[in-house]
């Protein structure tokens, strides 16, 4: 598959056969078009299917953990899309994947030490909200959500949290 990118900053234009190099040359999806530092890719459905089979890392940039896992990340020279996760939240299908490989415990996916987990009594109210219930909140407020919270859909990974040892066992042999 070849895309045609533009990208500014480096004044040329030029077609890019890997769609990883296309995605991190022009960043992510920013009301409909795809574009950073004056990037532009003009195949949207590329674009689309680059976002699908590319690493996300749904992060907070003011969180420690995160920043470690993104240092992590680089370090192992790892692409992925990083993701606000406060203002993007993951998918419900997301959701749904990442407490499968949770065996099902709901509790691994929430941000228990966060202030909207206390402020709304979830400790008090989880046993009593259904699977879909709890799975709808998450996709609503990405504070809620434990993180980073990583969607690998290519390799079907969903990791939640970061512990080194379980990245590289995940991610180490790539």
């Amino acid at each position: 598959m070849f895309m045609f990118c533009w990208n500014s900053n480096a004044f040329a234009n030029s077609w890019l056969e890997s769609e990883v190099e296309c995605v991190r040359s022009i960043g992510v999806n920013l009301g409909g078009e795809r574009r950073r530092d004056l990037g532009i890719c003009f195949d949207r459905e590329a674009a689309e299917l680059n976002d699908s089979l590319m690493l996300k890392v749904y992060l907070y940039k003011g969180c420690s953990t995160c920043r470690e896992a993104v240092k992590w990340l680089r370090h192992a020279q790892i692409s992925f899309m990083e993701i606000p996760i406060r203002e993007t939240p993951p998918s419900i299908e997301e959701l749904r994947f990442a407490l499968a490989a949770q065996k099902g415990q709901l509790r691994k996916l929430l941000n228990t030490s966060g202030q909207d987990y206390r402020a709304l009594g979830l400790k008090d109210q989880l046993p009593t909200l259904s699977e879909a219930a709890v799975l709808k909140l998450l996709s609503e407020n990405g504070n809620l959500i434990k993180r980073p919270f990583v969607v690998d859909s290519r390799r079907n990974r969903y990791l939640v949290g970061f512990q080194a040892a379980e990245w590289e066992k995940n991610f180490g042999a790539e």
